[in-house]
């Protein structure tokens, strides 16, 4: 039996890593090295952590960590789609391998809406990962379309 718990400044390094192993999950390549990005995300996980505009849940099973999950509160100006100053950003969503297929994905995702409207966040975003994307979809996540740009000192002249 697994049991979800509140992430605090303490787990930002097992947040992390969860972060770092999302990403090769996915086949993704860093712009640096892995052990570089997991640096920094402990950094920042532990500033957002200890101001409270990250929350995040851990799962344990057996005192073992099997995956994890947070939600950034973003400052956001008054948009079309709404008028409040933050939105929710939902990241960081992790299960282990073993552990996938029990309906862990959603728990977290539950939570992580139920904390955005704890706060009075009325819009929360994420970027789905092709084996997250059906999991959103089941919840009635809408897709929208993004789009992005790598500025470098060349691109800006």
């Amino acid at each position: 039996m697994h049991t979800i718990r509140n992430a605090s400044v303490a787990d930002a390094a097992l947040i992390a890593q969860q972060r770092c192993l999302m990403f090769r999950a996915n086949n993704l390549t860093p712009v640096t090295t892995w052990d570089e990005l997991e640096l920094h995300s402990v950094r920042w996980l532990s500033n957002h952590l200890a101001d409270g505009s990250y929350a995040g849940w851990i799962i344990e099973e057996d005192g073992a960590a099997m995956g994890g999950a947070g939600v950034w509160f973003m400052e956001w100006p008054p948009h079309f789609i709404h008028l409040e100053p933050v939105r929710g950003y939902l990241l960081n969503f992790y299960v282990e391998p073993q552990a996938r297929g029990r309906g862990l994905a959603k728990q977290l995702v539950g939570l992580a809406v139920a904390e955005c409207a704890k706060r009075g966040v009325k819009v929360a975003v994420l970027h789905a990962s092709p084996m997250g994307r059906p999991v959103y979809e089941a919840l009635d996540w809408q897709s929208n379309n993004e789009m992005i740009l790598h500025i470098s000192n060349a691109e800006t002249s």
